[in-house]
């Protein structure tokens, strides 16, 4: 059970730590705009599944937009605790710009987690500040970065994923 847990809190800073950007230029859709597909499937040790779908959408110079959709099966005597706590951090992130969190109950045993990034307004400073002692200036984030290529993005985020364009 509080493996779970742990599991949970573990991605959900993961998302957040590798998942955000920045451009220098603010301002809407961008032409010549591509969608890639990215998913991945994990069993944990107790049998429980996690999928996850993360669509990029992006340039030919950068990361723009980044949706990620992760549903995760989990023992039903701990999923009103974990939809409780996962819609706690959600309120928090929520209030940072150019970030979208959502933390439902699918069924008895499976949430599903719906992050949208944009990159153009996400404020590193918001972030650093929620994060608190958990964010490392160490790390390679790419938040810290000021612009993330698609390629950059796949390297350091996805690579255990299948993705199509």
């Amino acid at each position: 059970m509080k493996k779970n847990i742990f599991l949970f809190v573990t991605i959900l800073l993961l998302l957040i730590s590798t998942g955000c950007g920045k451009k220098e230029n603010g301002g809407g859709t961008i032409s010549g705009t591509k969608t890639m597909t990215c998913t991945k499937e994990a069993v944990d040790d107790n049998g429980y599944k996690t999928s996850e779908e993360v669509k990029v959408t992006y340039n030919s110079k950068k990361v723009i937009k980044v949706k990620q959709t992760t549903l995760s099966e989990m023992d039903s005597q701990i999923i009103d605790f974990a939809v409780s706590a996962g819609q706690q951090v959600a309120e928090t992130f929520n209030k940072l710009d150019g970030i979208k969190l959502d933390f439902t109950m699918e069924n008895t045993n499976t949430t599903k987690t719906v992050m949208e990034l944009e990159f153009d307004k996400i404020n590193p400073d918001q972030i650093k500040e929620v994060l608190g002692s958990l964010y490392n200036d160490e790390d390679d984030n790419f938040f810290d970065k000021k612009d993330v290529t698609i390629e950059e993005f796949k390297k350091e985020s996805l690579k255990d994923y299948t993705c199509t364009e």
